[in-house]
């Protein structure tokens, strides 16, 4: 056994024997399971050092591969056991509304409900599958039509490959629903990915006239992404001609973003260019652009200027700063955004934000941990930023000193960001290229 196989091994029983304790008739040997999978298989708990997002990612992923190894292994009970994985999913989900609407009832507060031990162990496991979930293809369907489950449903289909068109025309039957999270366009694009014979079908849904049969099928184009036949330049064309028609708001975004995710021509981006200085379009604008990375002459100069000129809205992108969508879509050029360092000196600081300190309200603005990483990446390109780190740092270190309201001082991390963006500029080999991360990542 692999020292990953090990990895899946808890009180000498593997996964195996886990999974199936999972879905046990005996509630108790069921939660015993599930914090099993949950904390040492897929958390890992034991080996990952808080805060380390890289490894926890490798690890899931890691976790989903064992899964689908074990399910698939020719001695493992599968189609019983995706069946009874699905059934008690659905099961738990009912009895905790019904609790949830008893206890309501009576006023009284909500107590422990074993949905989010077991089921949180159930979802990972159903993360893990795509076409290993087809023997329990009716239950799939009864999660479709059970509006909290239905993202279980469409993200599973997802991930079957080819062999999730034996749900083609229940997709191709929901795209006249009406929402914002557009879960069964995701499924159907992902599914277009392996099944490309079907974008055409698609692309007429996309301009046909039921406005939100004709958003979500915009939406599933976006979702099957970029290819090198014919089609997918003929999607490309067919958008961007109707996003230069478009009026309506919410149709204009979903082309933007669709083009976003398959373009591969600069003529897109140079058309989406036109539409940057829009207010209610900029947002959307510069993730498209930084996804397409095309055109960096023209591009990059106006996505620098954006730096100054863009608010950002959505809470999303400001985990690490003010500028989260704009460095972003940057990333997406490499070293083309070179040019950018400049500009990016002058943001290291956030706007002055207010706080209290000593029952006074004060004013000071914040180090843009975005910006700053983002410099990092740029290595010894960025090396004109380092007066300005050298300056964050000793300020970062005297807050640390400074002894809080309460009389305890700061502890002062082993390395902070702002330490890793000079160690990269000053350190060639350690440079990295600027690597593309999502919206808060």
């Amino acid at each position: 056994m692999t020292q990953a196989r090990d990895r899946f091994v808890h009180q000498d029983r593997p996964l195996a024997e886990w999974l199936l304790q999972l879905v046990d008739a005996d509630a108790a040997r069921r939660r015993e399971a599930a914090d099993v999978i949950t904390n040492r298989f897929f958390l890992a708990l034991d080996q990952i050092q808080p805060g380390d997002l890289n490894t926890a990612n490798e690890s899931q992923d890691l976790f989903a591969a064992e899964v689908r190894r074990v399910v698939n292994a020719a001695d493992f009970p599968a189609a019983d056991f995706v069946r009874r994985l699905l059934s008690l999913d659905l099961a738990l989900q009912e009895s905790w509304m019904e609790t949830i609407r008893a206890q309501l009832e009576r006023d009284g507060e909500l107590q422990p409900h074993e949905v989010t031990t077991t089921g949180a162990a159930l979802g990972w496991v159903i993360g893990s599958l795509g076409r290993e979930l087809l023997p329990a293809a009716d239950l799939l369907r009864v999660m479709m039509e059970t509006r909290v489950k239905q993202h279980v449903a469409f993200d599973a289909i997802g991930r079957m490959g080819r062999d999730g068109l034996v749900f083609y025309d229940e997709l191709i039957s929901k795209l006249d629903a009406e929402g914002s999270y557009h879960k069964e366009a995701r499924a159907l694009g992902a599914l277009l990915q392996s099944a490309p014979e079907k974008i055409a079908e698609i692309l007429e849904l996309a301009a046909g006239p039921d406005r939100h049969v004709r958003i979500n099928s915009i939406h599933a184009l976006g979702c099957c992404g970029r290819g090198g036949t014919e089609v997918f330049a003929r999607v490309e064309t067919r958008l961007r001609d109707q996003l230069r028609r478009c009026e309506e708001p919410v149709e204009w975004h979903a082309l933007a973003s669709a083009l976003g995710h398959i373009a591969q021509s600069g003529e897109t981006a140079r058309a989406l260019l036109h539409f940057l200085d829009q207010t209610d379009k900029q947002g959307t604008v510069i993730d498209a652009l930084g996804r397409i990375g095309k055109e960096p002459e023209a591009v990059v100069p106006r996505l620098i200027e954006c730096l100054d000129t863009f608010d950002e809205y959505d809470s999303d992108y400001c985990c690490h700063g003010e500028h989260e969508r704009v460095t972003e879509a940057l990333r997406g050029f490499g070293p083309s955004a070179a040019a950018a360092v400049p500009s990016l000196i002058q943001h290291v600081w956030t706007r002055p934000q207010q706080y209290w300190s000593n029952g006074t309200l004060a004013e000071r603005p914040e180090p843009d941990q975005g910006v700053i990483e983002f410099l990092g990446e740029f290595g010894p390109a960025a090396k004109d930023a380092l007066p300005a780190l050298l300056e964050v740092q000793a300020q970062m270190r005297t807050q640390f000193d400074e002894p809080s309201e309460s009389g305890v001082e700061s502890a002062i991390p082993d390395e902070t960001y702002v330490d890793v963006a000079i160690r990269r500029i000053t350190s060639p080999a350690l440079f990295d290229a600027p690597v593309r991360r999502g919206p808060g990542g």
